[in-house]
This record gives C-alpha cells, structure tokens and sequence, in this order.
C-alpha cells in the first residue's frame, strides 16, 4: 500500500471518529447520524421545514419541469389569459404510484437516468430515484394506485379543446 493511500484512509478514518459528539441533534453537523438527511437534502432540494412532505415537493417539481417544457416547446401556458384554460393544470395530485400516471412517475429524471445508464451499460433503464424515495416514503399510498386504477377511479387524461363557441378569456 502506497503512503499516500495510507495518509487518505488514516485521514478519513480519524475524521469519522473525531467528529463524532454525544449531542442528541440530527441536524449537529458533528454527528454522523445528520449525514443521510444533509445528503438527501443536498440531492433533491427538499427541505422538510420549509417544503411540507416530500411526496408533494417531488410531484411540485414535476409540475413546474412540465410547465417550462409546455412554455418553451409548444409555446402553451395555462396561466396565459388568452389561451384556453386546463383543468388538468389545477388537479390535486394522484397517488405516488406506477400505474396512474406512469409518465408522471417516470418524468424527466428517469429519462435522464436512462440515458445514462445506455451510456454506461447499453442498456434503456429508466430509474425515476425521486418518485421512488417518495413511494418508499408514503408506503400505502403507491399500492392504492394499483388498487384504485382497477377499481376505475383513475381514467386517461384527454384535454378537453374549446370549440370557438365555448372559448372564453380568463380574467374578463
């Protein structure tokens, strides 16, 4: 073993064990137990004091990467006054679930991960980590997507397009 490998696991060694403290507090830098939550924090951008529960952060974060790839690819904004209104851009969130909105649970990032396992692998496999941490967890939540889309409560979502007589401008 070479001496400066040796140096880096003596460091690191020494830096675990001397920066440990016998306070209580996760969020004590000095404890190792504050490393999960600050990584975790770190990776996602979710901060649980400001941001409420995580299911509703992520699936927020979603929604706004879908509402800036609407503006800048199909040029349609919902919030547009002179455009047709979207009901389906006000609903409440479904369940963190596969089987609803498999899109949604996907999204982007799964895309991205995807892709970067082709480049890694060869091999397409799309890994949303962020919708999984959410389902891990809500626990109950993503089996009731499976039992309520049999039971029918979820149906495909299908815009409705205005005709010109039912075209209305918001805000009038």
């Amino acid at each position: 073993m070479s001496t400066r490998l040796r140096l880096l696991l003596g460091s690191v060694v020494l830096t675990a064990v001397g920066c440990q403290s016998s306070s209580p507090e996760l969020d004590n830098h000095w404890n190792i137990e504050s490393v999960g939550p600050r990584v975790f924090r770190h990776l996602t951008g979710y901060r649980e004091d400001l941001d409420g529960d995580f299911p509703s952060f992520q699936y927020g974060q979603k929604k706004d990467i879908n509402l800036t790839l609407r503006r800048h690819f199909l040029n349609n904004n919902p919030k547009n006054p002179m455009q047709a209104d979207d009901p389906g851009f006000y609903a409440s969130r479904r369940n963190q679930s596969l089987v609803p909105d498999l899109p949604n649970y996907i999204h982007v990032e799964g895309l991205v991960m995807g892709g970067t396992i082709l480049a890694l692998s060869g091999a397409f496999v799309p890994i949303p980590l962020e919708s999984v941490l959410a389902s891990i967890l809500v626990g109950a939540e993503f089996g009731a997507g499976f039992t309520d889309t049999w039971k029918g409560k979820w149906s495909t979502y299908q815009p409705h397009v205005p005709t010109p007589a039912e075209f209305t401008v918001k805000n009038r």
